[in-house]
């Protein structure tokens, strides 16, 4: 866990691909029981999640008042969040932004988000829309791998991951979503998808604050 900023109502940090935001698993750690430890069993107000083996940015609130604050945010989409994803094949470059938007089923049996046909998902109440745009930064031809930038417009369980692989681009190393080989390291249990920008307004000053992953996990 490396701790970008801290003040009296909140703490950013980064979260280490492999390790778990929050679990129900007493003998499991995580990265809330980490914090909590640190702020010497002090108040942490959970406000977004990262995937397992995703790493990124995460704001926690050390106040239920700045809790309340920032998960309003976060349900008005006035926190900006930008991942870096590379994924497998090569995706047209294009000039503006790209928009998936498909309907997404949470399977919690096999604990997976399913793409559901349109005229499908319009008879059924468990399917919600997932709309994210992406941007072409790079593509490795020898690794056969394209850099993405994206925004997410919806906030769907493992919304990125089936997105990407439904339109045949799986995240690199997302085996659970058809990737070809899984992540390079087994020791992080890692995917190259990275919460790698946040932006928010502090809850008391009202100011904006911009925060960014370093380099050299990227």
């Amino acid at each position: 866990m490396n701790i970008l900023y801290e003040d009296a109502e909140l703490l950013v940090c980064e979260k280490p691909a492999g390790l778990a935001t929050q679990t129900a698993n007493v003998r499991e750690t995580d990265l809330v029981s980490e914090i909590r430890k640190y702020l010497n069993n002090g108040y942490v107000g959970v406000i977004h999640r990262l995937d397992r083996p995703v790493a990124g940015l995460l704001v926690f609130a050390k106040t239920p008042a700045a809790a309340a604050s920032l998960s309003k945010q976060v349900q008005t989409e006035d926190m900006g969040k930008t991942y870096l994803a590379f994924a497998e094949g090569r995706i047209g470059q294009t000039d503006d932004p790209v928009l998936l938007e498909n309907f997404l089923l949470h399977d919690r049996k096999r604990s997976v988000a399913v793409v559901v046909p349109d005229k499908e998902a319009a008879n059924r109440k468990d399917c919600k829309r997932a709309r994210l745009t992406y941007r072409v930064l790079s593509y490795d031809e020898t690794e056969d791998v394209t850099k993405l930038e994206i925004r997410l417009q919806t906030g769907r369980f493992h919304q990125i991951r089936a997105q990407l692989s439904h339109i045949g681009h799986p995240v690199l190393g997302d085996v659970k979503y058809g990737a070809k080989k899984p992540a390079a390291s087994k020791e992080t249990a890692g995917i190259a998808l990275f919460a790698y920008q946040l932006r928010f307004m502090h809850p008391v000053t009202g100011k904006e604050m911009f925060f960014q992953m370093s380099n050299s996990l990227l």
